[in-house]
């Protein structure tokens, strides 16, 4: 597997797509400084899921996107694709060649593709995990990644050869359990404090359960005895019904002779009313004929009127056409002078055009002359700058050559001058020492009290912390009460709701089925019931039950026809009964005003709220029944007055009109409608109040909580003090002991600075003979360029005349072309004026004949107009005739109308009289009627009941069983139970359903506890193998890469030693990974006291040795040999050369020497437009050789590829 391409498209300062493709073997990439090279290292290193802006030298990720230049605009996203070569599988991918590529958008939004396919950064880093070219692999050792692994981070070192070991995935699935492990323990937790809450829960609800059941059984004794009692009263009550039905059949008979005498009258006033209407039509016809005659002599009017002001117009337009002629006659004897004057001035203009154009003819031969010697003298200036700039680019190269040997001697002589400082300073370092160690054994002292006074301060927190408990646990409390309470009233008010809509409402079976009909729309012309559209005072539910009975359930219809349907669905659907209350058929009793009597608390209409449009309902029912107080103030008044239907008291008593007493110890309220609407506000009230009282105590506990919270942290901040504070006394020792250590070190430093210095001293004798030889050069060069600048400036003066010649012909020439366009722009204004003379003209013409026929046109019009006006005036006369003969005749068809009219009123007075005694008779059956409905309501509200609240059909019950000697028998025993159950109350009603619930889910989470318990310890185990397999592959690969580094060490560095090894060898995947050394000619030393050489040198032999063991499919090494001298530079490449055969290296270089190594060169250059790209480099091309620092010599000893357009393309962005 090897690195086949790269493709760049808007990545930093590639702004267009750029593909380089890859060989086996070295590619070099070379180019400019800030020419984009270390771009394409960025590249590779973010498209395999490098997230770290700072990693790729940037503050942002979105840095990476192309920002634009002067002639590119900025891009809108970055992409980035890398190929590998994948025919040998070293990847687990059925795939001949594997493209990884990311893109990402200026909107931050990222994506990754494997193959074309979108696929998660997770994914890449899973694919490439052991490979060694991931993100965090040994593949791509970018500037200054050789000193920031190997010697800053020794934990680097070891990930290093974990990459090589291929336990990277071991270690990231260990993390994987790990996490999972942490979130089981914690779930376990969780479930264990839920288990032993719920167990303190199990024992009350057990208890409220039985007592639920009790009450259930209760509840069911309870509803015999009730379906008893309305059995009782449906006797009562179908015996009135019969007697009220007899007295209503003879008002009938009475109420249809009445209607057969109507209808009498009601033939003879419709014979009378068609006379009537002959009358009124014949009446009507003449009044039209009338109006038409009226309109046909205005119409005539009118248009007389019209005719002669026509006329006048008609003269007086004649009139200003004739002075119109006279002034066109004035217009055509002036415009022939102003055509004459303009062809005069044409005439001096083309005269002068004549002259002006054999002027011009001979400033232009002059101006060829000029330019044909202008031509030549450029001709001999290009040929000597073609000469001079040949100098100038020798002269670059040997200023180039000088500037980078004088720079090399300034470093030289830096470090020379460094070498004498570091013997002063090492001298002066013992006394440093001496006096570091003094101030740490003073900072020791001081963080001791320190320690001791924040454990004291410790103690405090912790004895407040202990108080803020007990708070928060006895608010915590109270809480749960509060919430239990809101709990229950919620249930309660749920199960109010719920019964309103149910079955047990107590509203009546039909009832039920036509409210359908309205929520469903089939009919909406519903209101609804009587109960759900008044409002009563509190207290007072009782008294309106009772005032109301059955009537509570009837509905209240738009009309009767809305009535009719909904019994007709009824009917249909067998359904139910149910009292229908029409708008368009109730009538407003007469109104019974409030009585002045003790105890009286007023009418019941008066004491409602409700839409006035029920007002004719409303008045029905309650418009003549008194609410008093109580029963004694009741009959009383009742003694006095009987003008009244009903009293009815605040406790349900009743009184009628004919002084019977109804009342007793019932406690069922008439459908119970009203009264639980009561009770739903009173429940909302008391939510209301109890909601904020747990808001107030949520509020106290969130308080405590951050309270708490504050105290925990300052406690783990001071704990977390303390325990710094020891750390770093320990440290603080350590750092003692160690610098008593480099005290004894010092000493061997100096004999390596001296043997440096010496080597330095002769490369520096070197770099003074190159800057001798490359100076003589230089001036050599400098003298014919300084002869050529001489020869230029003679010609360039000369060039200066033979310019200022041609100019001066040329704005000659300019004046007299700017004077023959003006000559031109005259007489083409002078044509336009003889033009617009000579069009005025003619349109006068034209005008003048049209006036003369426009004045003969007018003179007809008038005398045909006078004609007509003769005309109309004839027929006005004889309309005015026939006007008067018609309103004669209307004056006798109105004698006969009012006639007639005297006649019907009459027979009206007869009609009104009869359906007075009529309606007094319909007052008396409506009476009944009134009457009848009650009972009948009553009957209904009682079979209802027995249907819709008890759920039973009242055709298979016996209406006259009756086990009790009385109804007070009756309800005595209900109210024993009642009372009873009132003992037992307040009751849970989901009391058991809690229960069972509670006891189903505690033993569901003991169930949970067991299944994670099991889990967690099947965790365990695979994190135990997974660290002995890990284990034991670290060693393993650990102890091949440490006799490669030996091997390679000794090759780098002759008659050199260096040495891996564990600094805790016992736990080898946490252990971290030292570099013990010794260079030829020196002691064992630390690898802080080497040069940088050496360093880097070091740093290549760990790379190296990674490398033999674990070959990855490429590695790409930017400017790692930038630090090493010209001999480690060739041992460096080298060791590339041996390595090529097993690794694909791309390298980002400066050195000749690397050059040289290569297999194939790229190079890569920045244009003006600030964009990146690859460029062809041919052998014999010696000026772009000498660009890219490249040998053409040392090029040409070894046969390479070097990478032309055919290997690096570029397209342009669109």
């Amino acid at each position: 597997m090897y690195l086949k391409s790269l493709e760049l498209m808007g990545f930093k300062s590639f702004g267009r797509k750029t593909v380089f493709d890859f060989t086996r073997g070295i590619t070099a990439i070379i180019g400019p400084n800030g020419s984009g090279k270390s771009n394409v290292c960025d590249a590779i290193r973010w498209v395999l899921g490098e997230q770290s802006a700072k990693a790729l030298r940037g503050t942002k990720m979105s840095e990476v996107i192309f920002a634009g230049s002067s002639e590119f605009k900025a891009s809108a996203f970055a992409q980035v694709k890398l190929v590998l070569d994948n025919e040998d599988r070293a990847m687990p991918m059925d795939y001949s060649e594997v493209a990884i590529g990311r893109q990402l958008f200026r909107s931050g939004e990222s994506n990754y593709f494997v193959n074309n396919s979108r696929t998660l950064l997770s994914s890449i880093k899973e694919m490439l995990m052991d490979t060694g070219i991931g993100k965090d692999g040994y593949s791509v050792i970018g500037q200054g990644d050789i000193d920031d692994i190997i010697f800053q981070r020794t934990q680097s070192r070891r990930a290093l050869i974990e990459e090589a070991a291929g336990i990277t995935k071991f270690k990231h699935r260990k993390q994987s359990t790990l996490t999972k492990l942490g979130h089981t323990r914690t779930n376990i937790t969780r479930l264990q404090d839920i288990i032993s809450e719920i167990e303190s829960q199990l024992g009350p609800l057990a208890e409220q359960a039985e007592k639920t059941r009790k009450y259930q059984a209760l509840a069911a004794e309870i509803r015999q005895l009730e379906i008893d009692l309305v059995l009782y009263d449906l006797n009562q009550l179908n015996g009135e019904y019969e007697n009220i039905n007899s007295m209503r059949l003879g008002l009938l008979a009475k109420i249809e002779e009445i209607e057969k005498f109507l209808a009498e009258v009601d033939t003879k006033k419709a014979e009378a009313r068609e006379r009537f209407a002959e009358f009124e039509s014949v009446l009507q016809s003449r009044q039209e004929e009338v109006k038409g005659v009226v309109a046909q002599v205005d119409v005539k009017r009118r248009e007389m009127a019209v005719l002669r002001e026509d006329i006048k117009s008609q003269q007086a337009r004649s009139q200003a056409i004739l002075e119109e002629i006279d002034g066109i006659e004035n217009m055509l004897l002036d415009g022939g002078n102003e055509i004459s004057d303009a062809e005069n001035r044409l005439k001096d203009e083309e005269a002068r055009e004549i002259e002006l154009g054999s002027v011009m003819a001979d400033i232009e031969e002059n101006i060829g002359k000029v330019k044909t010697e202008l031509e030549k003298h450029l001709k001999e200036q290009t040929d000597d700058k073609e000469s001079a700039f040949q100098i100038a680019v020798k002269l670059a190269d040997r200023r180039n050559r000088i500037t980078t040997a004088t720079q090399q001697m300034q470093i030289l002589e830096r470090q020379l001058d460094k070498g004498e400082g570091d013997v002063a300073s090492a001298q002066s370092h013992v006394e440093k020492l001496t006096t570091d160690i003094s101030k740490l054994e003073t900072e020791i002292a001081t963080m001791k009290e320190e320690v001791e006074r924040n454990r004291s301060l410790l103690s405090e927190e912790m004895a407040r912390l202990g108080k803020i408990e007990k708070d928060y646990k006895r608010t915590e409390e109270e809480l749960v009460g509060v919430s239990d309470q809101i709990k229950m009233f919620r249930a309660r008010s749920n199960l109010l709701e719920e019964l309103r809509h149910s079955s047990d409402s107590g509203i009546f079976r039909g009832v039920q089925a036509a409210l359908a009909l309205k929520e469903t729309g089939r009919l909406p012309g519903i209101h609804g019931i009587v109960g759900e559209l008044i409002k009563v005072p509190a207290g007072y539910e009782v008294a309106f039950e009772t005032a109301l009975g059955g009537s509570i359930q009837d509905i209240i219809t738009k009309d009767a026809e809305t009535a009719k349907a909904a019994i007709n669905m009824l009917k249909q659907n067998k359904a139910g009964r149910a009292t229908f209350l029409p708008l368009d058929m109730m009538t407003a009793p007469q109104a019974l005003a409030r009585p002045n009597a003790r105890g009286c608390l007023g009418v019941a209409l008066e004491l409602i709220e409700f839409d006035a449009k029920f007002y004719t309902v409303m008045s029905n029912l309650l418009g003549r029944i008194l609410i008093f107080d109580n029963l004694d103030n009741a009959v009383e008044y009742t003694r006095q007055n009987r003008n009244f239907n009903r009293i009815v008291t605040v406790d349900g008593e009743i009184i009628r009109s004919s002084g019977a007493l109804t009342g007793g110890g019932e406690a069922r309220k008439s459908g119970g409608i009203l009264s639980r609407k009561r009770e739903q506000e009173e429940l909302e009230e008391k939510l209301r109040v109890f909601e904020g009282k747990e808001s107030k105590m949520r509020s106290l506990l969130n308080n405590l909580i951050k309270e708490r919270q504050a105290l925990l942290s300052s406690t783990r901040d001071r704990d977390d003090s303390v325990r710094r504070r020891e750390q770093s006394l320990d440290f603080f020792e350590k750092t003692r002991e160690q610098k008593v250590s480099e005290l004894k070190t010092r000493s061997e430093e100096y004999s390596n600075i001296a043997r440096d210095r010496s080597e330095m001293t002769a490369r520096l004798e070197s770099l003074k003979n190159e800057l001798s030889q490359a100076g003589a050069e230089l001036a050599t060069l400098e003298k014919q360029d300084e002869e050529l600048s001489g020869r230029l400036n003679a010609l360039g003066g000369k060039e200066g005349a033979i310019q200022a010649r041609l100019t001066s012909l040329t704005g000659m020439l300019g004046e007299r072309k700017l004077e023959m366009a003006q000559i031109l722009e005259r007489k083409k204004a002078i044509k336009k004026e003889i033009e617009a003379a000579t069009r005025r003209r003619r349109d006068a013409a034209e005008r003048k004949d049209r006036a003369l026929a426009e004045v003969e046109r007018l003179k007809t019009l008038s005398t045909d107009g006078e004609g007509r006006v003769a005309t109309l005036q004839a027929g006005i006369d004889e309309l005015e005739k026939r006007k008067e003969t018609l309103e004669s005749a209307m004056e006798t068809i109105q004698n006969d109308y009012r006639r007639m009219s005297k006649e019907l009123d009459q027979l009206d007075h007869a009609y009104q009289s009869r359906v007075r005694i009529e309606d007094s008779t319909r007052k008396k059956l409506s009476e009944l009627d009134i009457r009848m409905a009650e009972v009948k309501t009553h009957i209904s509200t009682k079979e209802g009941i027995l249907s819709g609240e008890f759920n039973l059909d009242i055709n298979e019950l016996n209406h006259t069983q009756n086990r009790y000697e009385s109804r007070e028998e009756l309800a005595g025993r209900i109210n024993q139970r009642k009372f009873e159950q009132e003992v037992l109350e307040p009751v849970n009603p989901l009391a058991i359903e809690d229960y069972e619930k509670t006891r189903e889910r505690y033993d569901f989470l003991n169930s949970q506890i067991a299944d994670m318990t099991e889990a967690a310890d099947s965790l365990e185990q695979v994190i135990a193998e997974i660290e002995k397999i890990s284990s034991e592959r670290f060693l393993e690969t650990f102890g091949q890469i440490s006799i490669a580094f030996n091997d390679i060490f000794e090759i780098l560095f002759p008659g050199g030693s260096g040495l891996l090894k564990l600094s805790d060898p016992q736990t080898p995947l946490e252990s971290d990974v030292d570099i013990v050394c010794k260079l030829p000619g020196k002691k064992l030393s630390t690898l802080e006291l080497f040069s940088g050489g050496e360093k880097a040198l070091i740093s290549l032999a760990l790379l190296f040795s990674i490398l033999q063991v674990k070959p990855p499919a490429f590695c790409l090494l930017d400017e790692v040999e930038a630090a090493l001298d010209e001999a480690n530079v060739r041992r460096f490449t080298r060791m590339l050369r041996s390595f090529a055969d097993k690794t694909q290296f791309l390298v980002i270089t400066h050195n000749k020497e690397t050059m040289q190594a290569v297999d194939v060169i790229y190079g890569i250059t920045l244009q003006k437009s600030g964009i990146s790209r690859p460029i062809s480099i041919r052998l014999e091309d010696d000026d772009k050789i000498k660009e890219f620092t490249v040998s053409k010599a040392g090029m040409r000893e070894r046969n390479y590829a070097v990478a032309g357009a055919g290997n690096a393309t570029e397209e342009n962005l669109q």
